[in-house]
């Protein structure tokens, strides 16, 4: 599945896929406990300066909030649509 993710968002330089290693927990891991492949397709954030140090299962849903770049907010749904698409045209193919 990330191969194929790779590929379907090989012309956003800027979409960083990271391992379930790096990332904090979130309901994907919920999803692997049964065996389902999946992702999480995460608005890119970084923890506020006075949290830069803590564990992203801290700063991610600290009340203080997180930084995200406006240009992340523009970008984001663009390449959600993006994905969306390109999954579309594949099934697409695979029915037709």
């Amino acid at each position: 599945m990330k191969n194929y993710l790779k590929q379907k968002l090989n012309s956003y330089k800027e979409v960083l896929i990271i391992s379930s290693q790096q990332a904090g927990p979130d309901e994907s891991w919920e999803y692997d406990e049964y065996d389902l492949n999946c992702f999480s397709f995460c608005l890119p954030t970084r923890p506020i300066n006075a949290l830069r140090f803590e564990d992203v299962s801290v700063w991610m849903h600290n009340d203080k909030g997180i930084v995200i770049k406006e240009e992340s907010i523009v970008e984001y749904p663009k390449a959600l649509l993006y994905l969306i698409n390109g999954i579309n045209t594949d099934l697409a193919d695979i029915v037709n």
